[in-house]
């Protein structure tokens, strides 16, 4: 029988051998071995000189020391000691090989100490090559290097960085170290910048103390480490620099050719595109063909800075002087535009420091370019193809040219009324002096067609017309071998030799340059008449005024002339009175078209063609109609009358608000029907809108005097454009439509 003391024992053995049991560690499975770690030369740690990264370090016994099945080893003290000891793990791979595998990468260029007994081996862990840099390996020429910054994988020692580093600075394009220079450790320092997480990679950026220069190649060198035996060379870095500010090359610019000989840059025009004029009206339309612009392009290497035309002047050096200097930046080139004469060579010169780029460098070496234009082709034509001049006032022709000095003019006078120069081409008419005229029997007939003359039955009866009455050449105000110009030729004294001084006539004046088989031909009218027009929904009223005086001129016979039945014929005629108007009021739209009006008071005649219609003002602008001018009056299903409108003149006192004030907000509203405004007792909205989207909408009533007012003392916090408009009620309707609907 056993006792209850011992059945105690028993119990309190049990649970303790079962505590021990669970206390005990469990081993991992033995990881595999794909190699054999051995030595047969003896070396009792490998490898013997250096790490990288991951490397292992194997401790090689010549005995049996381990298990021969391999395993964990807890306490590697015992056999080996590691200085510093890294996190890992200790692994017999034998019963005489011990393996330390590290749980991090060894951090580049540190030293490790290995003993194993008596026997000491030393490691170092060798640097690697950067993973990036910035600026990278053939980035383009750096304006500012005063930086570089080299990221690694894992930390590095600073110091020992340093130590590893060279910086070698050669002139471009750095292939030879003739003429180079070694920057010592002074000359820069290199600070680690601070990284988000331990497992970002390292940047470390060397900062120059001066910048380097223009036109060098830096050249960033590192070793593998600081000891002897292992600092061979491991990575190169070459950076450039931008070359030194400087202009590399002078071209004569858009339209132009380059030439260059005896160091002379000759700029020929190209052949241009007949184009139409600027933006200077109906004389725009006749066709011509400019020059190109005289400039000269300035390259430079990089962007030169902004500068005004004084500091143009004073940079750029141009013998001889020229007239209207501009200067127009683009990018890396300058464009020098100015009026460069023809065969003319001039110089431009640059001296050193005269300029500086964006980045504030200034030119490094001085810069010379001769050059000269060669003569453009001559051009020279009219500016219009028809037009009036003032009886009483200056009476000049416009042209534009270029290459001339002198141009052969000839006047016709001819009958204001006839048809067979009306209407006359917007671009004119062409002849050539050097054709024939009409045989007999072949000349050409008045023109009584219904249809207008076209341009080529109008150059036949120029070819018809008999001696001019003024045949001469002129002189004009421009230079052979000058630039483009627009300019008049005042043809006053030659009018006055064919109708007398201060008199009214139509002309045919035909321009011919002295060179030039080809007569270009315009009509004008020479008058002291002018002609509106205040066009009403049911009539016409003409105004006819003094181009000398702008007084109204009374006793002038109007007609509107057009086709009716396909007839030529007067549609309207009449007077104007003492205030120089004349109403017409079409008996039925659509009866007849007008083709011209007729403004008449003894010789002085105007006339004016339809198509070609003025310029109309409405609505406080001036504009071109988009159709003929009077063409509502041969359209008989075209509206005219105005649509009745409310008008609304709002305001405010001031323009500006604190959130906590209040606005005072007055209108005046009216009825416009017929061009005539009236009251209106019709009441509306008053809406303001404000930021968020917010709206108030005030119903106001119309005073006596066709106003309101309102106090808008809205509560509103939002600060912003606050704005308000005017919504009239919709007009009530009558009682006897009511009872009708």
């Amino acid at each position: 029988m056993i006792s209850k003391g011992a059945a105690m024992k028993k119990i309190l053995l049990l649970s303790l051998c079962a505590f021990l049991g669970a206390a005990a560690p469990l081993r991992a499975e033995t990881p595999p071995v794909f190699d054999r770690a051995q030595r047969a030369d003896g070396a009792r740690v490998a490898p013997d000189r250096f790490l990288r990264a991951y490397d292992p370090v194997t401790v090689f016994f010549s005995s049996d020391t381990g298990p021969k099945a391999g395993g964990a080893e807890d306490t590697p003290q015992k056999y080996v000691t590691m200085t510093p000891q890294p996190a890992g793990e200790w692994r017999w791979l034998g019963p005489r090989a011990l393996q330390f595998r590290p749980a991090d990468a060894w951090k580049p260029l540190s030293r490790v100490d290995v003993k194993l007994g008596a026997a000491e081996s030393k490691l170092v862990a060798l640097l690697p090559t950067p993973r990036s840099t910035n600026p990278a390996e053939g980035a383009d020429p750096q304006l500012e290097l005063t930086q570089i910054a080299l990221t690694f994988a894992e930390p590095v020692d600073a110091a020992a960085l340093t130590r590893l580093l060279t910086i070698e600075v050669r002139p471009s394009p750095g292939v030879s170290p003739q003429g180079g220079q070694m920057l010592s450790a002074s000359a820069y320092e290199i600070r680690a910048l601070e990284r988000g997480e331990r497992a970002e990679e390292q940047t470390y950026v060397i900062r120059f103390r001066e910048r380097i220069a223009d036109g060098r190649v830096a050249i960033l060198r590192l070793r593998l480490s600081d000891e002897a035996g292992l600092d061979d060379q491991t990575y190169e870095l070459r950076l450039r620099t931008a070359p030194p500010f400087a202009a590399t090359e002078a071209s004569c610019g858009h339209g132009w050719s380059d030439d260059r000989a005896e160091n002379v840059l000759r700029c020929a025009s190209y052949l241009t595109t007949p184009e139409s004029g600027d933006e200077e009206g109906d004389a725009a339309a006749i066709p011509y063909a400019p020059a190109s612009k005289r400039q000269l392009t300035l390259s430079f290497n990089a962007t030169p800075e902004t500068i005004d035309i004084l500091r143009a002047r004073e940079a750029l050096r141009i013998t001889p002087p020229v007239d209207d200097l501009a200067v127009e930046s683009d990018g890396r080139r300058l464009r020098i535009v100015a009026k460069f004469l023809s065969d003319q060579v001039y110089e431009l010169s640059i001296a050193q420091g005269a300029l500086k780029d964006s980045q504030g460098r200034a030119l490094a070496s001085a810069f010379s370019q001769r050059f000269a234009f060669t003569r453009d082709a001559p051009a020279l034509q009219w500016d219009a193809g028809y037009g009036v001049a003032e009886r009483f006032g200056p009476q000049l022709l416009p042209l534009r040219g270029r290459g001339y000095d002198r141009a052969d003019i000839r006047i016709h006078a001819i009958d204001p009324l006839s048809r067979d120069f009306f209407p006359f081409p917007a671009h004119g008419v062409d002849t050539s002096d050097s054709d024939a005229p009409p045989l007999p029997g072949n000349e050409p007939k008045s023109w009584n067609e219904t249809a207008n003359i076209e341009a080529e039955a109008i150059k036949q009866r120029i070819k018809f017309l008999g001696s001019p009455a003024v045949s001469r050449l002129v002189d004009l105000p421009i230079r052979r071998n000058g630039p483009d110009a627009k300019f008049g030729v005042d043809l006053k004294e030659d009018f006055a030799k064919v109708s007398g001084r201060d008199q009214p006539g139509t002309y045919l004046v035909g321009l011919r340059a002295v060179d030039d088989d080809k007569r270009r031909w315009l009509r004008v009218q020479i008058t002291d008449l002018s002609l509106s027009a205040i066009e009403e929904p049911t009539r016409v009223r003409f105004a006819v005024t003094s181009l000398s005086t702008t007084q109204p001129v009374s006793g002038v016979q109007i007609r509107v002339e057009g086709i009716k039945d396909e007839k030529f014929v007067t549609l309207a005629s009449g007077t104007t009175d003492a205030s120089g108007f004349f109403s017409w009021t079409p008996d039925k739209r659509g009866a007849g078209e007008a083709r011209r009006i007729v403004a008449n008071k003894g010789l002085d005649t105007l006339v004016i063609d339809p198509t070609s219609a003025p310029s109309e003002y409405s609505r406080e602008i001036w504009s071109k109609p988009e159709s003929e001018w009077l063409a509502w009056t041969s359209e008989a299903d075209q509206p005219r009358a105005e649509k009745p409108r409310t008008l609304c003149h709002l305001f405010s006192e001031r323009p500006i608000y604190r959130p906590e004030e209040f606005a005072h907000i007055k209108g005046f509203v009216r009825s416009y029907r017929g061009g005539a405004l009236s009251l209106t007792k019709t009441g509306g909205t008053l809406v303001v809108t404000g930021p968020g989207n917010q709206e108030w909408r005030i119903p106001v009533k119309l005073d006596s005097a066709g106003g309101f007012y309102h106090k808008f003392d809205a509560q509103t916090q939002a600060t912003g454009d606050y704005s308000a408009r005017y919504e009239p009620d919709a007009p009530k309707k009558s009682k006897k439509a009511e009872a009708q609907k």
